[in-house]
């Protein structure tokens, strides 16, 4: 799987695609070559992570900072 993955990050960034999309687009490329684990599963840990409290005061802490400046 690793060498999935760092095929598909490496073409991606000769493509000259930014390097957060191209590490969720190899990530996906290679769970999909893998396909040992299922996608929803996938799909559920992401979303579980937006409901944590701290991870959604960042992007405000953010924007806060943006605004007073």
């Amino acid at each position: 799987m690793s060498l999935a993955l760092i095929v598909a990050f490496v073409a991606l960034m000769v493509a000259v695609i930014p390097v957060a999309h191209a590490l969720v687009i190899a990530s996906g490329a290679a769970l999909l070559w893998d396909g040992g684990m299922p996608l929803m599963l996938i799909a559920q840990q992401v979303f579980q992570q937006t409901q944590s409290f701290p991870m959604l005061a960042l992007p405000f802490f953010i924007l806060a900072g943006t605004l007073i400046m």
